[in-house]
């Protein structure tokens, strides 16, 4: 600590050690404390949810899905696309001979 002027009273320190405002702010800092996390907490889980989707949407979705597709759609066959495809892989084997021997 720095020794005051010869005309400057030097400051004193309380008895306690504290001002009474230090004090005051002490008491009131841990309350302060949990009501900040408890709000933090409570936008956490708000911002989290509204990001996730609700499980019972989820459900009722995938039941209107399933319920729309019947049985008879997943066996039908593009038979156009099928006569394409074996059309493309004999011409493939059939240029692929060619070519080898020439």
């Amino acid at each position: 600590m720095a020794t005051p002027l010869a005309r400057e009273k030097p400051n004193g320190i309380p008895a306690d050690g504290q001002s009474p405002t230090t004090r005051e702010q002490d008491a009131t800092a841990p309350t302060e404390t949990v009501e900040t996390a408890r709000d933090a907490d409570i936008m956490m889980r708000m911002i989290v949810g509204s990001i996730s989707p609700d499980p019972d949407d989820v459900r009722r979705n995938l039941a209107k899905n399933q319920s729309r597709l019947s049985p008879a759609s997943e066996a039908d066959l593009n038979i156009r696309l099928v006569i394409l495809a074996v059309g493309l892989v004999t011409l493939v084997f059939a240029l692929d001979l060619v070519f080898l021997k020439m």
